[in-house]
């Protein structure tokens, strides 16, 4: 035995409690006698002893801190340390004992490792971590102390060497079954942040959901893999009965008997005891090495208890634990907190239990501030800890293991981080455990609801995290944020390329929820929807649906068929979201509770430079009047620079009167709102007023504006030091620039309290001044480029919406119409054409009411565009003829140009060309006799597109680069990336690859930098034909999907269906024929749904081709006469010259020749006037080779149909290459 180590042992069967000292080499000292500490004298306490005293002192003293209990528990402390000098001098006072001791603690009582070795628990049970040397005081402190039974117990565990060597693995048992219990992660949370921020090498599994069946299925599924079974939960004491064993109601977790106890949850989330009886077996059969129990009163012995292994932790040494970490009374949170990240850092840092143990103490005699009902107060509870060893387990390979771990890569999207909250994630235990039990239900989703700001977002994310650092993700996570999507397709289509690859979006919807059902079902995955309430939209505020009825219904099915799979959707929104259902279980958030209140507090005044004082009874008194609201905590707190606790309470407790809310949580917001407010100089409240007229972003620029037609006097200066002071407050957040976002709260309260008591007169004085401002803003940007008017509607839409209806209100009809009209044009730019239809026919009626002609006629023009975007080109044409009727008769030559040129978009769709170029010069001779190079531009490059489409390049790329140049004169960035774009397609029909990209990747760099998500698609979709053509299939499939990503999400159907249809044309290149169909089926879908009869024909061409590759010759035939008949309709020869290939291909393959050379030559003259030479020859080697195949008599026929034809000379073989 090394000389460091010394025991103290118990001599059984001895009248009074005797122990000898025992050194390394069988050195032992004679016999002493103890007094015992159950008896030992406290002053003032003569009908008690020091056990009991000690007990009150550390379990019961923090409730009433006050005197007298505070003059108690100084006498506690002085018998303590009475107890532990008379102790330690008798054990030591023997010579050889004494002269043992110097030895072992030669250098430094530190490397001291004392042993307390027994069968008696009730001597184990003594606080012999009290030991006080005069010359380092306690022994607890200052050296490893462990108790040790001298029973001949089970041999310790002999740990399986498949037990891994590189990290230490921690199962977290974390039970929480009363209603009034400690916060869910008021320990593990310390012990998860130190591994993962400290990347240490370690692991902590929480056992979901923390009962004792799913302990031993959790483990039987883990063999070899845990070092340490962590408790975390309520030990208890007590006898039993056997009808009790499964149906304890009542919170007993306190000494009520002999038998130990630990505080487990059932499957409903109550108590249930489980002995160490049931343990025993459990832990000896998987072999971990060691158990920490941070339950209270878990390695307590009653007085009354014989047996040793009554307590949990003893009887855990005799099912052959090596260590087991335990508490000798009831362990304040704050002290745990202290406890557990010391003890498990030196753990890792030196492979000791006993040593971490002791670091453990010393840091919480370092520390000894614990909550109580006075703020913080010292408590010497660094005694509760103790360790018990037999043989102890060697973690010392965990030195060897690299200090810093290697960060595992996260399963979280990005979306999940929460890297820009200033505070990090703070709280939220109670919801955090609502969150842990509802995912245990067959309910599919939960709902985070609550007012906007209270920390919805926040929570999910916290929560994700938590899962990830706990073990408790499973095979991943999706985020989905709901403001910009329409479609539940792409919610869908999001997590199946994910999970399936680009096939699963050949689906149907249906399809689609079945498999991913099927997958989510039976694994566990995570899918967030973030501001869901966009989905249903909230019916009185300005947040519309971005859903409608059928793709809302989608998402309930989901729902519905997940319910009771092992995959769950969490829901954040502002909205209770009924239309749901049972498919959601809600659960709404407030303000924080208890300990995170004052934990959010030091926090921010912490940050700010103010001195936190727990112990202010004012401060106290603050906290508990804010109710833990984080909005108000923000925004009140910064305040005690300036007033005192005392002034803010007074000051809300008169806020809360005068508001004479219902609500009291929103009376409680308000008031502190209101209290802020106060506080500003009187001079900055009139400011107040507009303010409450934004929504969720104000522009100083635009309030010093309104401000100034309100009164000139007010000044710059002063506009920004009101802002600045509600940035303080945590009300506003300077986004840059003039730019601030405003606290969600923060409308709701001006708008119903400081405009709500303002006078009509000055109220209206404000008001029309933001209606003017909002109305020039509205006018100035509506008609601009979507990359212009993105930003202003993603800050101002709120605006406009609250402008637009008190304009109405106040008959302010230019600025009314301006709103309305640039609401409707930017709902048209966003493709949400329900909406935008329904305000042009609001515009309409508004203007036609006002007997404005001019403005009735541009929205008929623009329900034209609407209905021509649907491909509803007959209802399109409609609707322009009632704008040019109105415009020709006020002779307005710039309204009718611009229609004419619809009229060209229309006849160009429906591939009437001619129709097209005649209504296109018609418009383009009015742009240019009125010097409209802007409108002249978009003519141009429509003359091109039609050139293009006829394969006449050269004409196609004069007109493109006409267009060029007048955008580029211009500054028209948006207008040039789209003929850039264009560029790159003659290109590409002219097989000059390099140039294609080239032009295409300069249209691109113009479409990110604008955010044009149409136009980044499109060329997202052109470079993965390039990658097609050069036979690079990944890229290329890669490119498309990254277009029918943007797509689906803007419910762009027409390209969508353009991406299909190619995704159809790379699995037919490597002859997936079944991949292929399925594509083609799924675009061919659409095109008929739309009525594109151009781009459905194409696709009958390609199923054409599939069937005929796979010697169905009979549906070939069938696919190739359905395209034909639309090409030859649609006037299309081009594509038309390459059905008739098809079908002479088709009919030679059958050995029908002379219906081969009929077609082939239909096809070869097709291709020769469509200046297409290329594929003529390519026709051309086809006849030649059917001609070979050919009878002498049928040859005869070929060579005559060929002269008919007017193709010259048959050229023979030797023409053919």
């Amino acid at each position: 035995m090394p000389h460091n180590i010394l025991i103290i042992r118990h001599i059984p069967d001895s009248e009074a409690a005797k122990f000898q000292v025992e050194g390394p080499g069988g050195k032992a000292a004679k016999p002493v006698e103890l007094q015992q500490p159950f008896g030992f004298p406290v002053k003032g306490r003569p009908e008690s002893g020091l056990m009991r005293e000690l007990q009150w002192y550390l379990e019961e003293f923090l409730s009433y801190p006050y005197p007298p209990n505070t003059d108690r528990a100084e006498n506690i402390i002085d018998a303590i340390k009475e107890w532990g000098r008379q102790s330690f001098n008798a054990v030591f006072d023997d010579v050889n004992a004494r002269r043992m001791f110097d030895r072992a603690t030669e250098n430094g009582h530190e490397h001291l490792h004392l042993q307390i070795r027994s069968d008696d628990s009730r001597i184990l049970a003594w606080p012999w971590e009290a030991l006080r040397d005069p010359e380092a005081e306690f022994l607890g402190q200052n050296c490893q102390i462990e108790r040790r039974l001298e029973e001949d117990i089970r041999d310790p565990i002999v740990t399986a060497d498949e037990l891994p060597d590189d990290i230490i693995n921690i199962l977290l048992v974390t039970a929480r079954p009363y209603k009034q219990d400690i916060r869910f992660r008021s320990v593990s949370r310390s012990l998860v942040n130190l591994i993962v921020e400290g990347r240490l090498p370690g692991k902590v599994h929480l056992l979901r959901p923390p009962t004792l069946d799913n302990l031993c299925r959790h483990l039987a599924e883990h063999p070899n893999f845990y070092h340490i079974l962590h408790f975390d939960g309520h030990g208890a004491f007590g006898v039993l009965k056997p009808e009790e064993d499964d149906s304890r109601k009542n919170h007993s977790h306190a000494f009520q008997g002999p038998q130990g106890y630990l505080v487990f949850e059932d499957d409903d989330g109550n108590e249930k005891l489980v002995s160490p009886d049931q343990l025993r077996p459990l832990l000896r059969d998987y072999q971990i090495p060691a158990v920490v129990l941070n339950a209270c009163q878990s390695a307590m012995q009653g007085i009354e208890s014989d047996d040793p292994f009554a307590a949990v932790s003893t009887s855990l040494l005799k099912a052959g634990v090596p260590s087991v970490v335990a508490m000798a009374y009831s362990l304040y949170v704050r002290g745990a907190q202290v406890f557990l990240p010391e003890f498990y850092g030196e753990l890792f840092k030196h492979g000791d239990v006993a040593k971490a143990a002791r670091a453990g103490r010393l840091k919480m005699v370092e520390n000894p501030e614990r909550i109580s009902l006075r703020g913080t107060f010292k408590l010497e509870d660094w005694l509760v800890p103790v360790l018990y060893q037999q043989e102890p387990f060697d973690f010392s390979f965990i030195t060897e293991v690299k200090e810093t771990a290697p960060a595992e890569e996260s399963k979280l999207p990005r979306e999940a981080s929460d890297s820009e909250n200033p505070y990090g994630f703070i709280g939220r235990d109670g919801a955090l455990l609502e969150l842990e039990r509802a995912i245990r239900r067959k309910t599919p989703a939960v709902l985070i609801q609550g007012l906007g700001g209270v920390g919805k977002t926040t929570l999910a994310r916290g929560f994700l995290k938590w899962l990830e650092d706990t073990g408790g993700l499973g095979s991943g996570c999706f985020w989905l944020t709901f403001h910009d999507i329409r479609n539940a397709d792409f919610v869908f289509g999001h997590m199946g390329t994910a999970l399936f690859g680009a096939q699963f979006l050949q689906l149907n919807t249906e399809e689609k929820i079945e498999l991913l059902i099927k997958v989510f079902r039976e694994r566990r995955y995570f899918i967030v929807w973030d501001n869901f309430e966009a989905a249903k939209g909230i019916e009185g505020t300005y947040l519309k649906e971005t859903m409608d009825e059928e793709n809302r219904e989608y998402l309930l099915t989901f729902l519905k068929k997940l319910r009771g799979g092992k995959s769950k959707v969490i829901i954040t929104s502002r909205s209770e979201e009924d239309w749901l259902g049972v498919q959601r279980a809600k659960i709404t958030i407030g303000g924080l509770d208890g300990e995170e209140q004052w934990e959010y507090c030091e926090t921010i005044i912490r940050e700010l430079g103010l001195d936190f004082d727990r112990k202010d009874a004012k401060l106290v008194e603050l906290m508990r009047m804010l109710n833990g609201h984080p909005l108000a905590m923000r925004a009140l707190l910064p305040k005690l620079e300036k007033f005192s606790p005392g002034e803010i309470i007074q000051a809300l407790n008169s806020n809360i009167a005068g508001l004479g809310l219902e609500d009291q949580s929103l009376a409680k917001t308000y008031a502190t709102l209101q209290f802020v407010s106060q506080s500003l100089p009187e001079e900055w409240k009139p400011l107040l007023i507009p303010l409450g007229m934004h929504e969720k972003y104000v522009d100083g620029d635009y309030l010093e504006m309104m401000a100034k037609r309100v009164d000139e006097k007010w000044s710059r200066e002063v506009i920004d030091d009101f802002l600045e002071a509600l940035v303080k407050a945590g009300l506003l957040r300077n986004l840059g620039g003039s730019i601030y976002e405003m606290h969600p709260a923060l409308t709701g309260f001006l708008r119903s309290t400081v405009l709500e008591k303002s006078d009509e007169e000055t109220r209206d004085r404000w008001t029309r001044a933001f209606v003017d401002i909002m109305g020039s803003l509205a006018e100035a940007y509506g008609p601009r480029p979507m990359h212009e008017q993105r930003p202003v509607f993603q800050l101002h839409g709120a605006n406009f919406h609250y402008a637009m209806n008190e304009a109405e209100r106040l008959k302010m009809d230019t600025d009314y119409a301006a709103l309305l009209q640039a609401k409707a044009n930017y709902a048209l730019e966003e493709r949400n054409f329900k909406t935008a239809s329904d305000l042009y026919e609001q515009y309409k009626e508004h203007k036609k009411a006002a007997g404005d002609e001019e403005g009735e006629a541009v929205a008929y023009h623009q329900l034209g565009i609407i209905a021509e975007e649907r491909r509803d080109f007959k209802t399109a044409e409609k609707w322009y003829m009632k704008s040019l009727a109105i415009e020709e008769k006020l002779g307005n030559e710039q309204g009718a140009a611009q229609t004419y040129h619809q009229f060209g978009r229309i006849a160009q769709e429906q591939r009437d060309f001619k129709t097209a170029e005649k209504w296109y010069l018609k418009a383009l001779n009015i742009f240019i006799s009125q010097n409209n190079e802007h409108h002249a531009a978009i003519t141009y490059h429509q003359l091109g597109r039609i050139a293009q489409e006829q394969r006449d390049f050269k004409t196609a790329e004069k007109w493109y680069l006409k267009s060029l140049e007048i955008k580029d004169k211009l500054g028209n960035e948006q207008d040039a990336a789209s003929t850039y774009h264009q560029l790159g397609r003659i290109a590409q029909e002219q097989h000059d690859l390099k140039t294609a990209e080239k032009w295409y990747l300069k249209s691109l760099a113009i479409e990110e930098k604008l955010g044009n998500e149409d136009g980044i698609a499109i060329t997202y979709h052109q470079l993965g034909r390039i990658a097609q053509e050069q036979r690079d299939f990944k890229t290329a499939e890669e490119w498309y999907l990254k277009s029918l990503a943007i797509n689906n999400k803007i419910d762009n159907e027409s390209e969508a269906a353009k991406n299909y249809h190619q995704l159809g044309m790379i699995a037919e290149e490597q002859r997936d024929f079944q991949s292929a169909e399925e594509w083609y089926l799924k675009s061919l879908a659409i095109e008929e749904k739309l009525g594109n009869e151009s781009g459905a024909a194409q696709t009958y061409h390609q199923l054409g081709i599939i069937a005929g590759e796979q010697r169905d010759f009979n549906s070939a035939e069938n696919w190739y006469l359905k395209s034909l008949e639309i090409k030859e309709k649609l006037g299309d020869k081009h594509f038309a010259a390459s059905t008739y290939g098809q079908l002479g291909i088709l009919a030679g393959l059958q050995g029908r020749f002379a219906e081969s050379g009929k077609w082939l030559i239909k096809s070869i003259i097709g291709f020769t006037n469509t200046k297409d030479p290329d594929n003529a020859k390519k026709v051309v080697n086809n006849f030649h080779i059917f001609h070979k195949e050919a009878s002498p008599s049928e040859r005869g026929e070929l060579e005559r149909m060929w002269a008919e034809g007017g193709l010259g000379e048959f050229p023979g073989e030797a023409g053919v290459n």
